[in-house]
């Protein structure tokens, strides 16, 4: 159950007049300089993927980047990556930290069971504070579980992607998303949708989405063929990128996108600086 209240206080927006919902938020939250939400309404739409490729390509590009891995009950980054278990993750509270992968990439990794999930939604403001003032871009990767700190990642967003595949459920759930971003505030202008085309078994348009949503402008992703599941389930994420197939190639241009809106493009980035990997 998501406990809502008004909440411009802590965050500062122009939160409309009218009664909106709006979440709680713990009075350390604050927000990373460029926090983009990635989220779904519905299971394996590849909302996990699209998040880490996202990340992955934003520190190829010099963009100082720590993806948080906010699917806290069931997240997939610790198998597809080959990490250890004994690495640092959100379930260790105070003592959290994130997981160097790559260059100007880091990992706050989930909970390696379904059980730590309360110790990882107590972590998640401290983390967001501290990411607040060492990186770049933050990128949340939500899930499709919804509780109180998705809203609170969503609500904190400078942009929200709504993912979604060609299936009607996950569309008609995709339009709840948005209908419940829009009823907590959060403009329009902040939310993205994309399209994942991966099922070959999915005939809906983009223009026959953009209808059902009732958005214009939605991001499609073409099927990556079995290169993307098979290469980014074995973490071989330079190999996928190097093949620059029609869903790289779409999330090249949707990080540009999100780049050109938040203002990265133009920002001064830092030296290059080598993540390592804590043991």
């Amino acid at each position: 159950m998501i406990d809502l209240m008004r909440a411009q206080d802590y965050y500062g927006y122009d939160a409309p007049t009218s009664a909106v919902l709006q979440p709680v938020a713990p009075q350390e939250f604050q927000a990373p300089k460029s926090l983009v939400s990635v989220v779904s309404a519905s299971g394996a739409t590849g909302c996990s993927t699209i998040a880490l490729l996202l990340s992955w390509l934003a520190a190829q590009e010099g963009i100082p980047t720590r993806l948080i891995e906010a699917d806290l009950q069931f997240g997939d980054y610790t198998t597809w990556l080959g990490l250890s278990t004994k690495e640092p993750s959100l379930a260790d509270g105070v003592d959290a930290y994130p997981v160097g992968l790559e260059t100007n990439l880091e990992l706050y990794r989930a909970p390696d069971a379904p059980e730590y999930f309360s110790e990882g939604e107590t972590t998640i403001g401290r983390m967001l504070k501290r990411s607040a003032t060492d990186s770049l871009l933050s990128v949340a990767d939500c899930g499709s579980y919804w509780a109180d700190y998705t809203v609170e990642l969503l609500y904190a967003a400078k942009l929200v992607l709504v993912v979604f595949d060609g299936r009607l459920g996950a569309v008609a759930n995709a339009r709840k998303a948005i209908d419940l971003c829009q009823r907590l505030g959060i403009p329009s202008t902040k939310i993205i949708a994309v399209y994942n085309r991966f099922n070959p078994r999915a005939n809906m348009t983009v223009r026959g989405a953009e209808e059902t949503l009732g958005v214009h402008g939605v991001v499609s992703i073409p099927d990556g063929k079995a290169a993307v599941e098979a290469l980014v389930s074995t973490g071989a994420l330079d190999e996928l990128v190097a093949t620059n197939n029609g869903a790289v190639k779409a999330i090249r241009k949707l990080l540009a996108e999100i780049e050109a809106r938040l203002g990265l493009d133009q920002a001064e980035q830092p030296e290059y600086k080598r993540a390592r990997r804590r043991k």
